[in-house]
């Protein structure tokens, strides 16, 4: 099963080896690009990628059009090329836009589980500038690590990758019209796809599209200009404020970062170092603490005062030594690399099952309900009545867990008295980490939630919670604090 990229692209000479280093080493055997008759060396930069790996081609592309309509005629042109070549899958994208996945699973085992679909809808995970004023040096996927909420509206819209013989032509950037009702167009969980104007809340899916949109401000900037100098199409230097969203640590991108690199010396490339995670200089995010008014990472759930911004509970990299929380120092870039910061908030969750009174009918939905930030001592999640019942967070990447925080409900506290976890790195092999044997109940959103600290911080990627015997369990929300494992 052969499978294609179409890009259409203009001035990213410094994206571009990036680029197409990432999307060849997630296994895309073919890839076109339409060149937006770029000013500076983005040709010269695909054709000496061409020159050295098979299947790399680029074509130039007329800007004269207004953008909507330059990119769906550039999408039909892609289709009928990969169809003239025989290519099965083929996606089509923006040099912004990273095809990513959150789970342990290739690109052909994926599209193997889709062989009854048509076209398959990723949508936009947004990432911000992770406080870079100036564009940094490094790869893009380890330079930006902070991304927005599931609930960013924008983010409801989606990318396509597309079964080509049963694609009869492109509507637009985004979507795709179909040959046959017989072979849906479904989202990356199997389920067809409503197409709406607006977009409503939804959990980032495990294949998903990594938007790096803004990235610095010095890009932002430069990005305006250009596309001001563009037909039919403009963005205003107030849009940066909307769309720089640094919520949530997710580094699934930056996991393939040697791949990246070792696909770049294959395209003749000079890739930049790997960044020493050990000891990065975050200073950039650390100007984002100063900004928000002196709040701390984690310090409160409620609505921001009037005129600041929602950045209470926005966890911020700790690539370092385990630090005491609520540093205050904010003055020391250094001190800041070591503020604790909740890495399951956010991540994707499930459970062996969903409840009748749980209040989402998505297993995946209902299990986010214990890493939403929400701490209201109510249930967060719900299984039904199983067998040793167990709920499970995805990391996104392996960490050396330092501590769990653990907030019960408030109303039926006792079913979770004898609760035991479980870590693994891969799904396959999971390490008891802890079992809570004693008579007394704990709480949470009372003040009084489960602490569990490491001393020897195990590596885990997945913390599973599971009670003994045949119970339900519900709790309010899950927080895991850890720094980023060396392994990655």
């Amino acid at each position: 099963m052969l499978t294609g990229v179409v890009l259409l692209a203009k001035d990213e000479e410094t994206i571009l080896p990036e680029w197409l280093a990432y999307h060849r080493a997630l296994g895309f055997d073919r890839i076109h690009v339409f060149d937006n008759e770029s000013g500076d060396a983005s040709v010269r930069a695909i054709r000496q990628a061409a020159a050295r790996v098979d299947g790399i081609s680029v074509e130039t592309w007329p800007s004269h059009l207004p953008m909507v309509e330059r990119q769906r005629q550039a999408f039909e042109r892609g289709l009928d090329i990969m169809r003239n070549e025989g290519i099965e899958w083929c996606l089509f994208v923006d040099a912004d836009e990273f095809i990513t996945v959150t789970i342990g699973e290739t690109l052909q085992d994926f599209l193997m589980r889709r062989a009854q679909h048509a076209a398959i809808a990723l949508h936009w995970s947004f990432y911000g500038s992770s406080g870079h004023i100036q564009e940094p040096s490094g790869l893009i996927i380890e330079n930006y690590l902070l991304r927005a909420r599931p609930s960013f509206e924008p983010q409801s819209l989606c990318k396509s990758l597309v079964r080509v013989p049963y694609v009869q032509g492109c509507m637009n950037s985004h979507g795709f019209l179909l040959d046959s009702a017989n072979f849906p167009y479904v989202d990356c969980h199997g389920q067809p796809v409503q197409w709406e104007s607006h977009g409503q809340d939804h959990v980032l899916d495990p294949w998903r599209i990594n938007h790096y949109f803004v990235r610095s401000r010095d890009w932002w900037d430069k990005k305006v200009a250009r596309s001001n100098a563009t037909p039919g199409f403009g963005r205003g230097h107030h849009e940066w404020d909307h769309y720089d969203r640094n919520e949530i640590f997710d580094p699934c991108a930056a996991t393939h970062g040697e791949a990246v690199r070792r696909e770049m010396r294959r395209m003749g490339f000079e890739p930049p170092p790997p960044p020493d995670w050990s000891d990065r200089n975050l200073a950039g995010v650390a100007r984002l603490i100063r900004q928000s008014s002196g709040w701390s990472a984690g310090a409160a759930f409620g609505p921001p005062p009037e005129g600041q911004s929602r950045v209470d509970s926005m966890p911020f990299p700790r690539l370092g030594p385990v630090e005491p929380a609520g540093a205050e120092h904010l003055s020391n870039d250094r001190h800041i690399l070591n503020m604790r910061h909740n890495v399951a908030l956010g991540k994707r969750a499930t459970q062996s099952s969903i409840s009748p009174e749980s209040r989402r009918s998505d297993i995946h939905e209902e299990a986010m309900g214990g890493v939403d930030g929400v701490i209201s001592g109510s249930c967060g999640f719900r299984t039904g009545e199983d067998d040793r019942p167990w709920w499970m967070v995805d990391l996104a990447a392996v960490y050396a867990i330092s501590e769990i925080r653990i907030f019960n409900v408030l109303d039926i506290p006792h079913r979770a008295r004898h609760l035991s976890i479980w870590t693994s790195t891969s799904l396959t092999d999971w390490l008891h980490a802890f079992t809570r044997s004693e008579e007394t109940d704990f709480f949470g959103a009372d003040g009084n939630p489960l602490i569990v600290t490491f001393f020897v911080p195990p590596e885990a990627r997945f913390i599973r919670i599971q009670l003994p015997g045949r119970s339900h369990l519900h709790l309010d929300e899950v927080q895991v604090f850890g720094s980023l494992a060396l392994r990655n």
